[in-house]
């Protein structure tokens, strides 16, 4: 029994030395550190995690893709809007020739035209069947727009000038003072430099006059 006690003790302070090799005090403390020998290094990852630096690099980039895929899809939108507009915006030619306006339609289903820019008491011109039609309008200033019942176009202007002019025609019989412009003109008869007779024509109104030797003068009435 006491040989067994013995031998048991001997094995503890064996063990004990053992431990004892393995870690080294540092002084004034109770804790103990193991040898550099007992460290064991631990080997790298297989797949070691990225530097935050390379992590926000590719974050940038793609971030800057999808940047350049929305602004690519916002042009192709704005586009094909574009190409619709354009397709679809009414179309027609007006031509003023004196007092005559043609209006020739490309695309458009009527034509508004007014004497005021805020199109207030229009005058519709249906170009629906008939694509071409002439006009004749007073001089003035007019304002116009095409409209294909989808889109109504950008107005659009044109003036049909005044002309205040005379003409005396001839015959073996006669002659006639003829208003050849396009206003109603107001005339003066003068002879031997006193006023002796007033007429008043409308545009293409002749009147018969004595040709010896008065002198007619006219300007715009009204």
């Amino acid at each position: 029994m006491t040989e067994d006690i013995i031998q048991n003790n001997e094995e503890k302070n064996k063990a004990m030395e053992e431990n004892k090799n393995k870690f080294v005090s540092r002084p004034n403390s109770k804790f103990h550190f193991p040898l550099k020998k007992d460290i064991v290094k631990m080997k790298p990852l297989a797949s070691p995690v990225q530097p935050p630096e390379r992590m926000s690099g590719k974050i940038k980039v793609v971030t800057k893709n999808k940047h350049f895929i929305v602004v690519g899809l916002q042009i192709i939108f704005l586009m094909i809007v574009l190409v619709s507009v354009i397709y679809l915006y009414p179309r027609a030619n007006v031509n003023v020739n004196g007092n005559a306006v043609n209006l020739n339609s490309i695309n458009a289903k009527l034509i508004m035209i007014s004497e005021n820019p805020d199109f207030s008491n229009p005058r519709y011109i249906d170009l629906s069947e008939i694509k071409n039609q002439n006009l004749d309008l007073a001089p003035g200033k007019y304002y116009w727009k095409a409209d294909n019942g989808i889109i109504e176009g950008f107005s659009g202007e044109f003036v049909i000038p005044t002309e205040v002019s005379l003409a005396i025609n001839k015959t073996e019989n006669d002659s006639d003072l003829v208003n050849i412009g396009n206003v109603k003109i107001n005339i003066t008869k003068e002879k031997g430099g006193v006023m002796v007779g007033r007429i008043i024509l409308s545009p293409d109104e002749s009147k018969k006059i004595d040709d010896n030797g008065e002198k007619y003068t006219g300007k715009q009435a009204g």
